[in-house]
């Protein structure tokens, strides 16, 4: 399909600024709350620190006097968290807890200001408990990544009636009640009738057995695969029609038979497919959609689908002291696979930066971009481990200076390590 012309701006920008009035609290039509906040990228290596979530909070009508994170873990259940000043202009940041691997994190920042204006990131947070940015803690090494601003080479039909599935900016008619009105990244989904001018009006067709499948995908060295995508699913109750999710041909998910699915948000899904993809030299995945002659809704709208697998071995690393003194000697020790390269690099604070690898892929570091830099690289001896002597320069102007530190080497793929606060003393 043709994409044509460019209609949305990107819903969630790396750098996300979103304004209105919220929470049912009154504002004037000049009153705007201003959140430029840049999401925490969404796999963390680290569990010793935490993830510090920042945003620069304006507001045209009065003083910023609330500014919250409020965060889950492994489900919906909110905490909330003070966002203290940075020293920035109008900056705030707060500390989710560092968690084990495996975790699953949702955020999102509320802020208010003296006017009694309020608005949430993103916009409409917390929803049904989906609303939220969302990150994942563990390795994970990306087997199929696609979030559909290009074509990948999915393959629809339909066994019986239309196949109505399409490759398009969503709902570009603006006649779908059921269909989201952006991408949840981009411009461009994957979905059933998305254009809601149609003769479906953004409604799957009646009569129909349709579906949609994944380019194969080779999980053949993967141990544990798990499919994570967003989804904008509305779909009468099972008894009548079915929206199936499976995995080489063995259903992994449908909808329940009683109760119609009605998504109002993009929802996050993560699943272990790994009993039907682990070790597997061709994967497919497929979504269908089985339909009786009455009662239709929009169907499946689909985004950012990923296939990746969850790293078991790990990169891991240790300074002596974390509080060295000028002029002292540390230990930094790096455990990795047995006789490989690794990188040491350091940074004024965390953030989504990327290091390449020399000859290799680039790989998230968890250090922010702009001040990283790689200080130290090495090989780990038969057993996975290297000991390096290092010493701090003997410069007073070095005394309180932060740096954070991360180590990228190889374990079941390249992947970065925990993160490390180091601190210079007198």
């Amino acid at each position: 399909m043709n994409h044509g012309t460019t209609k949305r701006s990107r819903v969630f920008l790396c750098l996300a600024i979103v304004t209105l009035a919220g929470l049912g609290l009154a504002a004037s039509a000049e009153a705007q709350i201003t959140i430029n906040h840049e999401p925490l990228r969404q796999f963390h290596s680290d569990t010793d620190n935490g993830y510090i979530v920042k945003a620069k909070i304006t507001s045209t009508a009065g003083s910023i006097n609330v500014r919250r994170v409020l965060w889950a873990k492994n489900g919906t259940s909110y905490t909330l968290l003070f966002m203290q000043p940075t020293g920035r202009p109008d900056e705030f940041a707060a500390t989710i807890p560092a968690q084990t691997r495996g975790t699953t994190i949702r955020y999102y920042i509320l802020a208010g200001d003296t006017g009694g204006n309020s608005t949430t990131l993103p916009a409409g947070a917390p929803g049904a408990g989906e609303t939220s940015h969302i990150f994942y803690i563990g390795h994970y090494q990306t087997i199929l990544a696609d979030d559909f601003e290009t074509d990948l080479g999915w393959i629809s039909g339909a066994t019986m009636g239309e196949d109505d599935w399409e490759w398009s900016e969503p709902n570009i008619g603006g006649g779908s009640v059921d269909d989201p009105l952006a991408a949840y990244s981009g411009l461009f989904v994957r979905g059933n009738d998305l254009n809601g001018t149609g003769v479906g009006a953004g409604k799957y067709p009646p009569d129909s057995v349709n579906f949609i499948d994944s380019p194969t995908m080779d999980c053949s060295n993967a141990r544990i695969v798990r499919l994570l995508f967003r989804r904008w699913l509305t779909v009468e109750e099972g008894i009548y029609d079915d929206s199936i999710l499976s995995v080489n041909g063995n259903i992994v998910w449908r909808n329940q038979d009683n109760g119609h699915t009605r998504d109002t948000e993009w929802k996050p899904i993560l699943m272990d497919i790994s009993s039907h993809a682990s070790m597997q030299q061709a994967v497919t995945v497929r979504y269908e959609l089985q339909t009786d002659a009455g009662l239709e809704f929009g169907g499946w709208t689909i985004d950012d689908f990923q296939v990746v697998e969850f790293v078991l071995d790990y990169v891991t690393m240790t300074f002596s002291n974390k509080n060295p003194s000028i002029g002292e000697d540390i230990t930094l020790t790096v455990q990795a696979n047995p006789s490989t390269a690794w990188y040491l690099l350091d940074a004024r604070e965390p953030g989504n930066g990327q290091f390449q690898v020399p000859g290799g892929p680039l790989v998230y570091s968890g250090l922010h971009q702009n001040s990283m830099r790689n200080r130290l690289s090495g090989m780990t001896d038969g057993a996975g481990t290297s000991v390096s002597n290092l010493r701090v320069p003997n410069r007073t102007q070095l005394i309180g200076v932060e740096r954070w530190a991360s180590t990228v080497g190889f374990a079941s793929g390249w992947i970065d390590s925990n993160l490390v606060k180091l601190t210079v003393m007198p």
